[in-house]
């Protein structure tokens, strides 16, 4: 499973926030180096995730073996990947 977090927040959540907030003023390449790092490996494991062989037949399942409604929060449109009766 791939999680894939891009902008500012893995940068504070690897440095510290205190550390973090004085590095923006006293070492603004630190937090710059820190996010290319984490830019491309975001970029890394998205393009090898293989999100549709190994998660979406688990999430099925499980799906399915509830028998309720559900709700899935994804912060992108993940129903073309998944094929999921409404019943």
């Amino acid at each position: 499973m791939a999680s894939i977090r891009a902008w500012v927040r893995n940068t504070y959540l690897s440095l510290g926030i205190e550390y973090f907030c004085m590095s923006m003023i006293l070492e603004p390449g630190l937090g710059r180096e820190v996010r290319e790092r984490f830019s491309d490996w975001n970029i890394r494991v998205a393009k090898r995730s293989p999100f549709r062989e190994f998660c979406v037949p688990v999430m099925k399942k499980v799906i399915q073996a509830m028998n309720l409604p559900i709700i899935y929060h994804s912060d992108g449109n993940i129903l073309p990947l998944m094929e999921i009766s409404s019943t």
